[in-house]
Order: structure tokens, then sequence, then C-alpha cells
């Protein structure tokens, strides 16, 4: 078993035909994976938004200037960009539980 077997999409289930059974599950993980979702996305947006609040620091510690900086948040823009047309491309033939999981613990670091 590899590493990258994690991201493997998730097996084929049979479907559920008795409707009782469905609207049941269905009723217990709609909000769950909503929040999940949700409460995702907002890590993804914190962290892509903070190295607007490290600006102020890196000109003042590190001596960066105002160019300097503006070259830093343009790359940094473009590889937000590519990592998310990239992402979009491994999202969809993966499972998505661990990789969004993973997606926010490399965010993190």
């Amino acid at each position: 078993m590899s590493l990258l077997d994690i991201f493997k999409p998730t097996p084929y289930k049979e479907e559920i035909t008795d409707e009782a059974v469905v609207k049941q599950r269905y009723k217990y993980w709609r909000l769950r994976i909503f929040y999940g979702m949700f409460v995702g996305y907002i890590f993804y947006y914190f962290t892509r938004k903070s190295f607007t609040f490290a600006m102020p620091a890196l000109m003042q510690d590190l001596g960066f200037d105002k160019s300097q900086l503006g070259i830093l948040g343009s790359i940094l823009s473009i590889t937000y960009g590519l990592s998310k047309f990239l992402s979009g491309i491994m999202a969809d033939r993966s499972n998505p539980r661990y990789f969004m999981a993973i997606g926010l613990i490399l965010t993190a670091f």
C-alpha cells in the first residue's frame, strides 16, 4: 500500500433503494457535510490572506521595500491560481474526505 493510495476515489457502493433509509441518511449527513466544507474553506481563506498582514513586519524587520513585496504578492497570487487549477483536477479524481483534510494540514504548515 502506497501513501498516495488515500487519494484514490472511494470505492463504488450500491445505490440505496429504500426511501426511508435515503431520507434518514440524507438528513443526518446534509448539515454535517455542509458545515465541514464551510469551516474548511474558512481556514483555506484565512491562510491565503495571511501575507497581507505580514507585509508591514516584512518591511520593518527584513527591510523589504514596496516593489519587492509587490513582486512577492504577484507570485503568491499566480501560484494560488495555479494551485487552485491543479488541485481542482486532482480533487475530481480523489477521495474528497482525505484530500481536503490533507490540504488543510499542508496549508497550515
